[in-house]
């Protein structure tokens, strides 16, 4: 369905189960709604326990088509992550702060490229980052036997979470990639990235911007707006102060 589409489906629906009442919005509230709707419903599809059959994202099939169009490599990303004009002051003993792309919402796959090579050759092996908290840290980092480590064959590196930093004049999202004793020449992520906002535009239709999700989720972000639709004519909540908390 096309954006015009969508909302036209969310009023056919709200008229349906409220007697022919539904209110009228111009495009840019409609716009509002279906883009909190499309939210609502990729935090449903990524957090199983806000489903109904409690499959998180890549738990099934279903789940993985269904937001597949929001996944990204940062290879082919145009800001692809980067320390260069990345303030380091913030870092800890052993880590480097790197600049994801702009576009990034949540890591789905994550690597590295070190610059220790395997044994004898040049060849350099991608290894795992591994997702601790700022208690592993202090507790493993010095430890010899749990701490980050790469022999050229095998290895792993640490990864915390750090504020965003504006980085040529962007806002981007920072990790802190943790090493010891060696560096990393290359942070490699698949993602989910930011959904893009959808324009409802009935005046000039060719102004419209769809949906990026794929049609087998469009009913889906129709009856989340249905919902939001009627909890803001119900309790007179201003559309932009809708949240999740009226969907329970």
């Amino acid at each position: 369905m096309t954006s015009n589409e969508m909302w036209e489906n969310v009023l056919v629906t709200y008229d349906a189960l409220f007697s022919q009442s539904a209110p009228g919005y111009e495009d840019p509230e409609s716009s509002i709604i279906l883009n909190k709707a499309i939210w609502y419903y990729i935090l449903q599809r990524m957090n199983p326990r806000s489903n109904r059959i409690m499959a998180g994202f890549e738990e099934t099939e279903f789940r993985i088509q269904e937001l597949a169009p929001l996944v990204e490599d940062s290879n082919n990303a145009a800001d692809p992550p980067t320390t260069t004009g990345v303030s380091q002051a913030a870092a800890l003993p052993g880590e480097v702060l790197w600049a994801l792309p702009s576009n990034f919402m949540l890591a789905i796959y994550e690597g590295v490229t070190t610059d220790v090579p395997v044994c004898g050759t040049s060849t350099y092996k991608r290894i795992p980052v591994v997702t601790i908290s700022h208690d592993e840290y202090n507790l493993n980092y010095s430890n010899p036997y749990r701490g980050p480590y790469c022999n050229g064959t095998e290895g792993v590196v640490w990864r915390l979470e750090n504020k965003p930093q504006i980085v040529n004049l962007v806002e981007r999202k920072i990790h802190g990639i943790i090493t010891k004793d060696f560096s990393v020449t290359n942070y490699s992520l698949r993602y989910l990235r930011f959904p893009t906002s959808v324009v409802v535009d009935f005046t000039t239709p060719s102004n419209q911007v769809n949906c990026d999700l794929p049609v087998i989720a469009h009913q889906g972000i129709v009856d989340i707006a249905v919902k939001l639709l009627s909890a803001a004519v119900r309790d007179n909540i201003p559309i932009n102060q809708l949240t999740a908390e009226v969907l329970e």
